[in-house]
């Protein structure tokens, strides 16, 4: 797995990725984002969201970094429902 600076990545042990992408769903509803789910070559099921700070980062408009910070916020606690 590589971890790259515009994602964050959480690596799901012992579970099926049917079982994964289902709890993915049922946490997104609540903040009404997408996720990259899949499985990696250890066998391991990963889920990778965007890191809207680092994205925006790249626009140099600091007006946006409140909303890519909020943003950023709502999809980190999504990972952390899962």
């Amino acid at each position: 797995m590589v971890e790259r600076e515009y994602v964050d990545t959480k690596r799901i042990d012992g579970a099926s990725m049917e079982d994964v992408t289902a709890r993915v769903r049922l946490a997104l509803t609540t903040e009404g984002f997408g996720v990259d789910i899949f499985e990696g070559d250890d066998g391991a099921v990963y889920i990778q969201t965007p890191r809207p700070t680092v994205m925006f980062g790249l626009v140099g408009n600091p007006a946006i970094k409140p909303i890519a910070d909020e943003v950023d916020q709502k999809l980190r606690g999504v990972l952390d429902r899962i």
